[in-house]
């Protein structure tokens, strides 16, 4: 699932030990629930954090995995995208 950034109006404080409370309503949009585990990466000066993924987003494998457009995908997976979507062009030089 690949999601569009999006203000939402919610500002949190830091408490004392630099913890922030995740609104219920976007942990439900998210799908993260209580015990998922996230990933905390950079981009400059934003914090994003995500759920973690170790696997292939579609068939869970582990092998070959690499990021796509923030999307965790394995070769076996990538390949059968970039067939479907070749097959699935329109062809416009006829």
């Amino acid at each position: 699932m690949i999601l569009k950034k999006k203000a939402t109006g919610v500002v949190r404080e830091l408490d004392p030990q630099g913890r922030i409370v995740i609104p219920k309503g976007l942990r439900i949009a998210i799908e993260i629930q209580e015990g998922d585990s996230l990933e905390v990466l950079t981009d400059g000066r934003k914090i994003i954090c995500r759920k973690y993924q170790p696997g292939c987003v579609f068939c869970g494998s582990m092998n070959g995995v690499k990021d796509v457009h923030g999307v965790r995908v394995c070769r076996k997976c990538a390949r059968e995208i970039a067939r479907l979507e070749a097959f699935e062009t329109p062809d416009t030089t006829a």
